[in-house]
């Protein structure tokens, strides 16, 4: 009989190991406990309350972990009401308290600008510099080689992944040194405008922006453009060709193709707005820091668009907004331009139509199970009144909210929907004497 090798002992080892620690029963009592119960994927109300209550107590007695834990609990709504404001207090508490994590948590916060927490560079280098954790460091050196909030510094970028001894810095840094050695492999998978560049808004093609005679329906060609996190500047260009045909009922049908995949769904339109209500597509990801997750399975939710018609060829361009559903977080702003029924596309109307069209208010999540945050800036003091409707049943009105509401920066709840049935709901918001609405999807 042959001898098993050290490494097939090591791996059995591991399988019984994953086994035994899946089948114990977490004690939620403990920092540990909590952590493995919250990335099993396997929640439950009465658990993550209880959860919650724990880390509560461990973090007003000074647990600096426990607090940081909590503040995790407010950023994902697990056994509580969703709350960005408070995750960063509690972070900041953690912090104080001696917590490593809890800075590079704050980072992160600002750095994708999640929930209410507005999307700030210098915040998050702030934040990420005062921390000693290992993906603090990781992202510090994304910070330098992609140039975010900062001039690009790929040396630098370099050096610190050398120095950060993790498995997610040493499969990152393996592809940028191979990317540095093979400069060619870089320029055919470089974006369209890396320097960041603003759209030329004083192009003189001549727009027309009537509107589109025919509708959306037909065959598309152009571009996704990924944005980096503060929605300025160009990192990935996508070619996509989209066809769109009615389907004789309440839904249109689309097809999506990229990156050699094709994908299709139903669509709905809405004015200026095309809504995707169960639509996911895959995507490479250009870089990967594990070596497990090669794409993201991104959830498109809406397009918001405008027409324009330039030499007799119509256009749709604007904002898309996704969920990438690997992390369970916003996708990075992005932008679709599209040209109809087009073999080639002009570079230069490309640029003219590149800039954002977004929502007066902006949710979270989006699909949503439980709370809804709605996100919105007042130019005056305002009567705000928020309804929550029944798409397939629009004079239902599901949750009301009014209120008074200074000039400023606004962050209203919608919370305890977890009874809602899946499906598509509307917004209906009033603010002074705009009145504002948008479909958004419950899981």
């Amino acid at each position: 009989m042959k001898k098993f090798s050290t490494l097939t002992l090591f791996i059995i080892a591991l399988h019984f190991t994953a086994f035994s620690q899946e089948g114990e029963i977490l004690n939620l009592n403990t920092v540990d406990g909590v952590e493995h119960y919250i990335y099993s994927g396997n929640l439950s109300g009465k658990k993550s309350k209880k959860a919650f209550e724990e880390m509560k107590l461990l973090s007003d007695e000074g647990d600096a972990d426990a607090a940081c834990l909590l503040g995790i609990l407010y950023k994902d709504g697990i056994g509580t009401r969703l709350d960005f404001n408070k995750a960063r207090e509690q972070f900041k508490q953690a912090y104080e308290l001696g917590s490593e994590k809890a800075a590079y948590s704050l980072g992160y916060l600002y750095l994708k600008g999640l929930g209410n927490i507005g999307q700030d560079y210098r915040k998050a280098l702030k934040w990420l510099e005062k921390s000693k954790y290992p993906m603090a460091k990781h992202w510090l050196a994304q910070f330098h080689y992609y140039g975010y909030g900062l001039p690009i510094n790929k040396q630098k970028g370099l050096e610190l992944l050398r120095a950060n001894a993790i498995g997610n810095s040493e499969v990152l840094l393996s592809q940028w040194e191979y990317e540095m050695k093979h400069p060619e492999v870089e320029a055919i998978t470089q974006n369209s405008n890396e320097s960041g560049v603003a759209a030329n808004t004083n192009d003189t093609t001549q727009i027309n922006s009537g509107g589109l005679p025919h509708g959306v329906l037909g065959n598309w060609l152009g571009e996704w453009q990924i944005m980096d996190w503060s929605g300025q500047k160009v990192t990935r260009t996508i070619p996509i060709e989209i066809e769109i045909s009615d389907t004789g009922n309440r839904l249109l049908y689309v097809k999506i193709v990229l990156d050699g995949n094709e994908f299709n769904g139903g669509l709905i339109q809405t004015k200026n707005e095309l809504i995707f209500p169960d639509m996911s597509i895959t995507l490479k990801k250009r870089y990967t820091d594990h070596p497990d997750e090669l794409t993201l399975n991104y959830r498109l939710t809406s397009f918001v668009f405008r027409t324009s018609s330039i030499a007799g060829v119509q256009y749709l361009a604007g904002e898309l907004e996704t969920t990438i559903e690997n992390w369970s977080e916003p996708g990075p702003p992005g932008r679709l331009i599209l040209q109809k029924e087009a073999k080639v596309l002009n570079p230069d109307v490309l640029e003219a139509l590149a800039e954002q069209n977004g929502h007066f208010f902006k949710v979270h999540p989006n699909p949503f199970e439980e709370d809804l945050l709605l996100h919105y800036v007042l130019g005056q003091d305002s009567e705000v009144s928020i309804r929550l409707l029944d798409y397939y049943q629009p004079s239902k009105v599901v949750r009301v909210k009014q209120r008074k509401q200074k000039k400023g920066e606004h962050m209203l709840a919608l919370d305890g929907l977890n009874t809602l049935k899946s499906g598509l709901y509307i917004i209906d918001m009033t603010a002074g004497a705009g009145r504002y609405s948008r479909i958004v999807i419950r899981k």
